[in-house]
């Protein structure tokens, strides 16, 4: 059975603090002499190709860096208290809804100004499952509401 390995690293531009670029060069590039890899290899190269600033994200070979594999587009935030770290900083997707807090402190996802309910343990009485999406123009009329119940045969 034959396995990818992916060895690459990627790096993205900000500007603004927002994704406008990424950048994907093989790990081997930014080996310093004696071997050993060294992000600011990568970002010096990405300098050579497009001024600006330049930050390492998460690839396959980093996954933890920096929260999430960004996109372009995404946000970079600073100083934001998550992943079981005092002081840290972390890509984000575009906030999904004007009304959602903040950080998830471990997952580095947009937190919701309600939690969700349980979807795998409510069952309806004809035997079907709920899930739940957010509806922000409920929300917004009445803030103790905001998920709405779809229905889903199981």
């Amino acid at each position: 059975m034959l396995k990818y390995i992916d060895s690459t690293r990627r790096f993205v531009k900000i500007q603004d603090n927002v994704v406008t670029d990424i950048i994907t060069i093989e790990e081997s590039d930014c080996n310093d002499p004696d071997g050993n890899y060294n992000g600011a290899i990568g970002i010096s190269i990405c300098e050579n190709i497009s001024s600006g600033t330049w930050l390492e994200c998460a690839s396959a070979n980093n996954p933890g860096c920096r929260g999430n594999r960004a996109s372009v587009g995404f946000t970079y935030h600073t100083n934001v208290a998550t992943l079981g770290v005092a002081s840290t900083d972390v890509f984000m997707p575009p906030k999904p809804y004007d009304s959602w807090v903040g950080i998830h402190t471990e997952t580095a996802t947009w937190v919701p100004p309600l939690t969700c309910p349980d979807e795998e343990t409510t069952e309806l009485h004809d035997g079907t499952h709920s899930l739940y999406t957010w509806d922000e123009t409920v929300h917004q009329a009445d803030n103790t509401k905001g998920w709405i119940v779809t229905y889903s045969s199981s």
